[in-house]
């Protein structure tokens, strides 16, 4: 337990493994998952790995936001024992997440005036998202002065996060409605892939496009050089997360170890919430471009 006696809670947009959770004590929200038949919530009772084969074999998935009762009913535990909270969403760039916190934060105020309940708009997603949470609950266990000095440092990861995506198929943008048949079919007959980061607003923005995928990797390589500059990032922990393509995520992962000294990397399968969207042929990675603090 932090000595602030703050409970972290996030949910299972952030893609972080039962290790980490358990690890650094998060508690961790469900979000939706449909197939147009059943509901599942995420992480319960469908898993990233069921999802990708899911997708390969040409099932459709949605997906929603953490259901209000969850929220209510999770606030409400820590209410009751006077715990302060800081729960930190996926972007409301993406989801409607941090509404809902909100409007549960409201309910439970009702029934217990005292509660002490922040919602945090994390302006970021998938293992981005759990990445900003992990340093987040490294900072409150050996840092945070005040439930504000650990509020500042959030801001500041936010600020500092760069979340580089790609995707090797865009037929699941197109079904998600993102992009056009007209741009699946020239990306196709042209090999071209889109590369994305996020905004500061949190949103998905499109900042490039390559033909085939050495000149992906290329492009990514010089925006992490780019952004990166002097600044040593030897320490970080560096996110990988791949869908069946594993080829991208290897060759990223061998670039910051010879060209920045990296020796900490999370690699793994893409989360079943932003997987939904994007396919299983994506690849996306994560890390800061200022020092950490914990």
């Amino acid at each position: 337990m932090n000595k602030l006696n703050i409970k972290l809670i996030a949910d299972s947009g952030s893609e972080l493994s039962k290790e980490i959770i358990e690890k650094y004590d998060i508690e961790m929200l469900p979000m939706v998952i449909t197939d147009g038949k059943n509901e599942y919530l995420d992480g319960v009772n469908i898993t990233p790995q069921d999802v990708l084969k899911g997708m390969v074999n040409g099932v459709v998935y949605k997906t929603a936001q953490v259901p209000l009762k969850i929220f209510i009913e999770k606030f409400e535990k820590y209410a009751a024992i006077g715990q302060p909270v800081v729960c930190i969403v996926m972007s409301s760039g993406i989801t409607s997440s941090k509404k809902a916190g909100e409007t549960a934060k409201q309910i439970v105020l009702e029934k217990y005036p005292k509660a002490d309940i922040t919602v945090v708009d994390s302006k970021c997603c998938a293992l981005g998202y759990g990445l900003l949470v992990m340093e987040t609950a490294k900072y409150l266990e050996t840092k945070a002065e005040s439930k504000e000095d650990l509020l500042n440092y959030i801001e500041y990861l936010q600020k500092n996060i760069v979340h580089l995506w790609t995707v090797d198929k865009m037929e699941y943008l197109y079904r998600g409605g993102r992009i056009s048949k007209t741009q699946v079919i020239i990306s196709q007959a042209l090999n071209i892939k889109p590369i994305f980061d996020v905004d500061p607003d949190g949103k998905l923005r499109l900042i490039g496009k390559a033909r085939g995928s050495k000149n992906v990797a290329k492009f990514m390589k010089n925006k992490v050089r780019e952004l990166v500059g002097d600044l040593d990032i030897s320490t970080q922990t560096i996110c990988i997360s791949s869908g069946v393509y594993r080829d991208l995520m290897m060759e990223i992962k061998d670039f910051f170890e010879k060209e920045y000294n990296v020796k900490k990397f999370i690699l793994q399968d893409i989360g079943s919430v932003v997987g939904a969207h994007t396919g299983p042929y994506m690849t996306t990675f994560y890390f800061f471009t200022a020092p950490l603090k914990a």
